[in-house]
């Protein structure tokens, strides 16, 4: 018995040293993933957590270098490595491309805005990439309205961020509040959506138009289920708008106290310092669970 146990602690042993070995051996390989790219493009690998808007203009790009630029947005060659063994790397082309797209917007670069887009759906983790396309679609501006529309009626994908750049269009653009506003109604007339998709669209519609569709609102609330999260429940619509004084019955519970409840029931115990319960929040506010998050990445989807 005693020579099993040895043998078998000798294996594990050797197959960890073996293992180090390998690991040591890729490491001494030396990846580049910037090297294809002129020095121009190249720049963009040094950047790291800034705001590339306010240094945009540093960089002299021009309409030469949107077919580089969008190879960059769109390259996906760090998911072919070991993250593990070149995460350095891999976040030096994670930021880079997010600033491509950053970068594509300034340029007025319309024409990608399609697979751009499609990266954005299986980035879903990649909040850099995403903040890149609000920046992206807010400077692109009215041109992009339609493709938004599109989207948002026909395909079956995480939409906040379409949600977040139709606000930055309006905010950019603030003749094309109505415009924006009437495709939002569409949105909730057309569509059974995700309940967090809704309730983001009524937010923003209640922003953007105050009470000329609230019958549009009111039917949402009565036919729909709706995150409360965003904008409330119909009466707080109602109330925010001047419609109504005072709430006529208790608010429901929204999704987090329910989680809350649930946990609670559970044995689990949560601190009263890091649970917000008012009943509206921004999907890029802190997440009201305490996790530290923010909500388009934590609890949303529960």
């Amino acid at each position: 018995m005693v020579n099993l146990i040895e043998k078998h602690f000798k294996s594990i042993l050797v197959d960890t040293f073996c293992k180090k070995l390998i690991n040591k051996g890729k490491k001494m390989k030396k990846i580049d993933l910037e090297s294809k790219y002129s020095e121009k493009i190249q720049a963009l690998f040094e950047l790291k957590n800034i705001d590339f808007n306010e240094v945009f203009k540093e960089f002299n790009f021009s309409k030469e270098d949107i077919s580089e630029l969008t190879k960059l947005a769109l390259d996906n060659s760090s998911e072919e490595i070991d993250y593990e063994l070149y995460h350095n790397e891999a976040d030096r082309l994670y930021f880079a491309s997010s600033y491509a797209v950053i970068a594509l917007g300034k340029l007025g670069a319309i024409e990608v805005i399609e697979p751009l887009v499609n990266k954005m759906y299986l980035n879903r983790e990649s909040d850099a990439y995403h903040e890149a396309i609000i920046d992206y679609l807010g400077d692109i501006g009215v041109e992009a309205i339609d493709f938004i529309e599109n989207e948002l009626l026909s395909v079956y994908e995480d939409k906040m961020t379409l949600f977040d750049g139709l606000d930055k269009i309006v905010k950019n653009n603030l003749q094309e509040k109505e415009r924006v506003s009437d495709l939002l109604a569409k949105y909730l007339e057309k569509t059974d959506d995700d309940k967090s998709h809704l309730g983001f669209a009524i937010s923003l519609l209640v922003e953007f138009s105050g009470v000329k569709y609230i019958d549009i609102i009111r039917e949402t609330f009565k036919t729909k289920e709706i995150d409360i999260m965003f904008a409330g429940d119909l009466e707080d619509v109602e109330i925010k708008l001047g419609l109504r004084e005072k709430r006529s019955r208790p608010r429901e519970k929204n999704k987090l106290e329910q989680m809350i409840e649930m946990f609670q029931s559970e044995g689990g115990e949560v601190s009263v310092q890091q649970v917000r319960t008012e009943p509206k929040i921004g999907r890029n506010d802190p997440c009201p669970c305490g996790s530290g998050k923010k909500y388009k990445k934590c609890c949303i989807n529960k």
